[in-house]
């Protein structure tokens, strides 16, 4: 009875191996894979990616060119094309306020800065310092004969002691015609400019790309009688 068994398995096995062998190949519409849920499909690099869906509404094909023209202007980085100025110098650190809020306003990287500097604001006309004070008198007198008015002696706590001051001049054209009238009447006058401390208030500012600022900005209205000029700088 066993044997029987053996005998039909055999037979059974290989009706069907001769079945298997006869059937035409699988096409390739025929061929399906169960995804697991929640798998995501890799795409090839050799795969055609024209192929693919175009995106949906109100979304973006991002490519290099259309990323920088829906970011405009700031996807240009600072040190494209970058160039640096200086503005200035105003007197007034109000007016220096005013004019980097509007820079700042318009997006423009500036940074502002206040410095110390001697300026020259007149020029100062005298005889030089003498030995004695009455020595210096004596010369005072002789001006006044000469009908010389306006002059005093520096006192002994002053820079200058002894010397004859005969006029302090905004104006060089001023200074200059004092000189020429006391040199005139025999004395040997000179002249020296006059220094003072004053703070200036400077705006330092960049541009890059196609971006300029106006200059307008520091050119009128308020700005349009401080002098301010533009000056290049280097940006490191």
């Amino acid at each position: 009875m066993t044997r029987i068994l053996f005998i039909l398995l055999v037979i059974i096995n290989v009706a069907y191996l001769a079945w298997q062998y006869n059937q035409p190949p699988p096409t390739e519409n025929e061929i399906s894979l169960q995804m697991p849920q929640g798998a995501r499909v890799l795409t090839l690099l050799r795969e055609d990616i024209t192929a693919q869906a175009p995106p949906e509404k109100g979304g973006y094909d991002v490519t290099y060119d259309n990323l920088a023209q829906r970011q405009g202007a700031h996807a240009v980085p600072e040190t494209a094309n970058r160039r640096c100025y200086t503005l200035g110098p105003l007197r007034e650190v109000e007016l220096a306020n005013k004019l980097a809020a509007g820079i700042e306003a318009l997006e423009f990287k500036n940074e502002q800065r206040a410095l110390t500097e001697n300026e020259q604001w007149a020029y100062w006309v005298f005889l030089p310092p003498y030995e004695t004070r009455a020595r210096a008198q004596n010369v005072a007198s002789q001006l006044a004969s000469k009908n010389v008015k306006d002059y005093f002696i520096v006192g002994a706590q002053e820079e200058g002691k002894n010397a004859i001051s005969l006029g302090v001049y905004s104006k060089l054209d001023g200074a200059k015609k004092r000189y020429k009238q006391i040199k005139e009447l025999g004395f040997e006058p000179q002249m020296r400019p006059h220094y003072r401390e004053v703070t200036l208030h400077w705006i330092d500012y960049e541009e890059w790309g196609t971006r300029r600022l106006a200059q307008k900005i520091w050119q009128e209205g308020e700005m349009a009688d401080t002098g301010v000029r533009r000056i290049d700088r280097s940006c490191e």
